[in-house]
């Protein structure tokens, strides 16, 4: 409570609420030509509704599938399996795309 207090006196107002937490809206998949879609679903493991995982797991999710897919990546040329969140508008639900440029 003294907290509180000291904090509202140092800066004149109260904290802020934290934001919402983020969720997953849609999962874009581009790119793959002959991997089918569950297969690399299976590798990310997140669904709408459910929490975005954090970025390392995001870090993660691309080494898994880099190293079960190697073969089907350019890597010389600096094509390999990439996933990201798309922040965009004021929603809670985030949509994550994984790019998979298969060769």
């Amino acid at each position: 409570m003294t907290a509180l207090l000291l904090g509202l006196a140092i800066v004149g107002q109260p904290p802020a609420t934290p934001p919402a937490q983020e969720r997953v809206g849609r999962v874009l998949i581009v790119g793959n030509t002959r991997t089918a879609d569950r297969d690399v679903l299976r590798e990310l493991q997140a669904v709408p509704g459910q929490p975005v995982p954090s970025a390392t797991e995001l870090r993660r999710v691309e080494i898994r599938l880099l190293l079960k897919y190697h073969r089907r990546f350019d890597i010389g040329g600096g094509k390999w399996p990439t996933v990201e969140v798309i922040r965009e508008g004021d929603s809670e639900f985030r949509d994550v795309r994984v790019s998979f440029p298969e060769r």
